[in-house]
């Protein structure tokens, strides 16, 4: 995400490592424009959504995954800032941030 250009969104594949590795289709795209405090400061950034393409089969066996939410930092040096999600399937919510 951090290498996209502005406004911008794009497909990419991930490996799940289930008892068969599989490849899963995941859609980042931008989803607004948020302002996140780092210490005492108020930085622009902007949300992505990364949300999971499953096939018709798995949507069916799946009712509800939660949005896997991510702020990055743009600019010149683009950068990581928050990250709020399950960090692996039907896991809990996660909330990791530089403090």
């Amino acid at each position: 995400m951090k290498n996209l250009p502005a406004g911008s969104s794009t497909t990419v594949q991930i490996i799940a490592f289930t008892p068969k590795p599989r490849l899963v289709k995941m859609l980042l795209a931008p989803a607004g424009d948020d302002t996140v405090m780092m210490s005492e400061t108020a930085v622009p950034a902007t949300r992505f959504l990364v949300k999971p393409q499953l096939g018709l089969f798995a949507s069916l066996l799946v009712t509800d995954l939660p949005d896997v939410k991510m702020w990055i930092l743009g600019g010149e040096a683009p950068a990581f800032l928050k990250f709020e999600g399950p960090l692996y399937f039907m896991g809990p919510i996660w909330r990791i941030d530089w403090s």
